[in-house]
């Protein structure tokens, strides 16, 4: 349960790191719609609950990042991508015990792609 919990803590983060980190604000309208958008599903995510697995709730999640990389900037398509596939296979998972299993194979890529979202909202989304 403890690595679910870590999985949780990262999309939450990714989504403060958003919203409080300094940096360049957007100037192009398609830059401000796509961190707004952003927002919306790192908030959605944040809503995970850590302490009892639900695999349908992951896989929706999942599932919004994924639907969400078809209109993201290019720089961050491959890593919504990522986080949405990752997702959904942690969601797929018969139990805990497989999800831990899951977290833990992919973890290093789902990292890397939680990094790069969140260098792009950083860079172009605060304040919007």
């Amino acid at each position: 349960m403890r690595v679910l919990r870590v999985l949780v803590v990262a999309v939450v983060l990714t989504g403060g790191v958003a919203v409080t980190a300094p940096g360049a604000s957007a100037s192009a309208p398609a830059t401000s719609k796509a961190c707004k958008s952003l927002k919306t599903l790192l908030n959605d995510a944040s809503h995970i609950n850590s302490k009892k697995f639900d695999g349908d709730q992951v896989k929706s999640v999942g599932q919004e990042f994924k639907s969400a990389a078809k209109s993201a900037p290019k720089a961050i398509r491959s890593a919504l991508t990522k986080i949405g596939n990752f997702l959904i296979d942690v969601g797929n998972s018969s139990g805990v015990s497989e999800a831990q299993a899951k977290i833990a194979q992919e973890g290093k890529s789902y990292s890397q792609a939680v990094a790069t979202v969140t260098g792009y909202l950083i860079q172009h989304c605060n304040g919007s």
